[in-house]
């Protein structure tokens, strides 16, 4: 839903300056950030298309119901237990833990559940998730930029209880908001920020909302103003004029008008103030921003995310027959328009930090490949070094193994001869070549077999090579439990006796059932002496099927040959983990 033209001039002033304190590559920023900002259109994340309309909902008869609102209002609900003294509680998706309370009743957790603990992955919390959806859902329907930052950690026990509840008093109310750091005025404007999306429904709240009788509202949701999946003022001035219909404002119960006492605490001071367009928009963005960052003692939040000008993606050193590496990926540039005259180059320089001779390419763009950060409508462009696919015409660089590739950079010609060199500040976009990358022995036969094969440089001695999956730390059959958080698990790689080679690299190769492969990320590894190197895995289209026999050896890392992977920790994957969610072969 586009903003209102009343927060226009505070979308204006609150789009984000390409000034960036973090370097390429960081995994989690890298991650925090594509979540954060890639919105709309290529490599578009999936958050956004849930609340796209504002309207939309996602779990039976809406009723006026929205998924936006459910985020928002489990955002809060996972910070209420928040004890700014003690340093307790706060955003760290403990609320997951606390569904079964009163004070949290309804399913409008567990909707949010199941969309947010999908996206969550080593690099980003459950907790980070479920303050980026509730982000999301205000920015998609009309709220300013909210500043934002990871590293929240998830808890793994409950918290004490402590969410405010329509029936207490105002004192109490005052006290909750207290206890997690806001004072009487800005309770009242955290409580409106929240209401101008959604309602209350008689289904879960009988003593708030009589019987409505309406097949296309069998929720009974009655809004708290008219127009509940869009970020306004009319909560406020709805309240003001007489002509809310707010359930906790003018509701039959008088004992669970908790938003009239709330609003009309300071004799309306606080309201009248924020029924103005701009300093509501304002007074939200700052108040959820702290909201968000409410965490326990000892969690250290990164840096507010702001989107890189130039960032690679998806960059994966294939080796090839003989001594032939392929480097494929793409680069997305933010705030860039589309411009047919454009050339964009890719440089690099070798192992040895040198720039060779002929070391660029020219790169591919697609009329698809615009991707939209629709707070202020922003458009990236993203071009592309992939190997051949029916859309984009690039093929993968090719480089020899004795010399690969140290790191990147681009220049960006517009069209009038004067090319633009990205290069963050001279450092340039550094490529991971350090012994290990994947093979092009890599091979899948859905549905019956995947050949992971893993390409380490001969005679470098790694202690081990192993595959780390992204999943979850438990699961319903096939399903993410609700009370899951993100879970890296582990699957070694045996060393063959007697490995093929390509070039100075050996092959080693793990082969699994492809029965229930998902496309899940995972990364191989390995363990050297001076530490661990890791590289993406990213399914290319030139793998091969794999017909026939196989170079795999057909083991797991407890060296069984037959049942589920075994981690190294000994638990059995028991389908937890997405990508390895079949058996070993």
């Amino acid at each position: 839903m586009k903003p209102t033209p009343a927060f226009a001039l505070a979308l204006s002033v609150s789009l984000p300056h390409l000034v960036s304190a973090w370097t390429w590559p960081n995994p989690q920023l890298d991650e925090l950030e594509s979540q954060r900002y890639d919105r709309v259109g290529y490599n578009a994340r999936t958050m956004t298309a849930s609340v796209k309309p504002c309207t939309r909902f996602d779990f039976g008869v809406s009723g006026g119901r929205s998924n936006a609102a459910d985020w928002i209002r489990t955002a809060y609900h996972d910070m209420a237990t928040f004890d700014s003294g003690a340093g307790t509680g706060g955003m760290d998706a403990s609320i997951r833990l606390e569904r079964d309370r009163p004070e949290n009743v309804g399913d409008a957790i567990a909707n949010t559940l199941n969309v947010a603990n999908v996206a969550s992955n080593r690099y980003v919390s459950l907790a980070d998730e479920l303050a980026l959806a509730a982000l999301i859902a205000m920015e998609e329907c009309g709220s300013p930029q909210i500043d934002y930052k990871g590293g929240r950690v998830d808890a793994t026990v409950a918290n004490v209880a402590g969410v405010p509840q329509p029936q207490d008093t105002l004192d109490s109310h005052i006290a909750s908001f207290a206890r997690q750091g806001f004072t009487q005025e800005e309770m009242i404007g955290l409580v409106g920020c929240g209401h101008t999306f959604g309602g209350t429904q008689h289904e879960f709240f009988p003593d708030i909302v009589p019987p409505i009788s309406d097949p296309s509202n069998t929720p009974g949701q009655v809004l708290f103003d008219t127009t509940g999946a869009t970020f306004d003022t009319k909560v406020f001035t709805e309240y003001l004029d007489g002509s809310t219909k707010n359930p906790l404002v003018v509701g039959f119960n008088d004992t669970t008008n908790s938003d009239k006492r709330i609003f009309a605490s300071d004799n309306n001071a606080t309201v009248t103030k924020l029924s103005d367009p701009g300093t509501f928009a304002s007074t939200c963005a700052s108040l959820m921003a702290r909201m968000f960052n409410s965490v326990p003692k000892g969690v250290t939040l990164t840096e507010v995310i702001q989107p890189l000008p130039v960032k690679p993606h998806a960059m994966q050193l294939i080796h090839g027959n003989g001594s032939l590496v392929q480097l494929s990926g793409e680069v997305r540039f933010w705030n860039m328009q589309e411009n047919p005259q454009r050339t964009v180059k890719m440089l690099w320089a070798d192992s040895t930090g040198t720039q060779c001779s002929n070391c660029s390419a020219t790169l591919s763009h697609a009329t698809n490949q615009v991707s939209t950060f629709t707070v202020g409508n922003v458009t990236s462009m993203w071009y592309s070094f992939m190997p051949p696919t029916a859309n984009l015409k690039s093929s993968p660089i090719a480089l020899d193994d004795s010399q690969s590739i140290a790191k990147v950079w681009f220049e960006v010609d517009e069209g009038d001869g004067k090319p633009v060199t990205q290069d963050q500040g001279g450092a340039g976009f550094a490529v991971q070549d350090n012994r290990l990358m994947v093979s092009n022995n890599t091979c899948m036969a859905f549905p019956t077999k995947v050949v992971i094969a893993a390409a380490v440089r001969t005679g470098s001695n790694p202690k081990r090579v192993y595959i780390k999956a992204d999943g979850f730390s438990a699961m319903n059959g096939s399903s993410i439990s609700l009370e899951a958080i993100p879970a890296t698990q582990t699957y070694d790689i045996p060393q063959p006796s007697s490995p093929q080679t390509q070039g100075n690299y050996d092959i080693w190769p793990l082969t699994l059932s492809a029965s229930n492969w998902t496309n899940g990320p995972f990364n191989i590894a390995a363990d050297f002496d001076d530490g661990t190197v890791e590289t993406p895995f990213i399914v290319q289209p030139q793998y091969p099927s794999c017909l026939g026999g196989s170079v795999a050896s057909s083991v797991s890392s407890s060296g069984a040959s037959a049942g589920a992977p075994t981690a190294t920790d000994g638990s059995s994957q028991s389908g937890a983990f997405a990508v390895f969610s079949a058996l070993a072969l």
